[in-house]
């Protein structure tokens, strides 16, 4: 048994997981600053910090959904555009509903508008055809919890790793992602980097340690 990290990437079994944490509750708390300053469109350090934070969560969700590569960025643009046009007039109210539903919501519209932009361009030979596309371009476009918060938590761990990537010295990082994300056995990382094996222990402990402090500092940035 294996966990999923982030993407594609994968730890072996009896390496803690990186989202387990005794605390880990507190990190769900919605902050709605970022939101405030997206009123203003010309803050540009907003929209990138926004762009960061939502970007893997809203292509992968499309890729989820059945979208091709291309589409799924067509769908990550025309979400930014939607937001742009709306957040003028929009106020984060929690009491509502949460923004993180609020967006897969807008993203699911998106999927369907990319599905019928396809269709629109797809040439069909029979009506039995006709009808299984566009069954399928319904169910693409039919929200899917399971599926966003999967997403929504790999998109955590991605930018948490990268950040954390940023803070130690690229050897630690590298023992780190030979072991824990590429799965090496410890041997092999010990005669690849020069290590004992203490120390690719004590990488890996140190990096995932510092995944689960990058995770909680960005799920509280992030509007829940």
């Amino acid at each position: 048994m294996e966990y999923s990290l982030a993407g594609n990437h994968h730890f072996p079994v009896g390496t803690p997981h990186l989202m387990d944490s005794p605390d880990q509750p507190s990190i769900y708390r919605t902050q709605a600053s970022l939101l405030a300053r997206l009123h203003t469109l010309s803050d540009r350090e907003a929209w990138a910090l926004f762009h960061e934070q939502y970007w893997r969560l809203i292509v992968g969700y499309a890729r989820r959904r059945g979208c091709r590569d291309e589409m799924a960025w067509d769908v990550l643009q025309e979400t930014m555009l939607a937001f742009m046009h709306r957040m003028r007039s929009f106020t984060y109210d929690p009491d509502k509903g949460s923004f993180r539903a609020y967006l897969l919501g807008t993203v699911s519209h998106q999927i369907a508008s990319a599905f019928r932009r396809e269709h629109k361009y797809v040439h069909v030979a029979d009506e039995e055809t006709e009808a299984f596309l566009a069954q399928k371009m319904v169910q693409a476009a039919e929200p899917s919890i399971p599926d966003w918060d999967r997403e929504w938590e790999d998109n955590i761990l991605a930018q948490a790793i990268e950040r954390v990537k940023l803070r130690v010295m690229p050897l630690t990082f590298v023992s780190f992602q030979r072991y824990v994300l590429d799965g090496w056995p410890v041997e092999r990382v010990e005669a690849e980097l020069g290590l004992s094996r203490n120390a690719v222990y004590q990488h890996r402990n140190r990096v995932i340690t510092m995944i689960r402090q990058e995770a909680r500092t960005i799920a509280e940035e992030m509007a829940k």
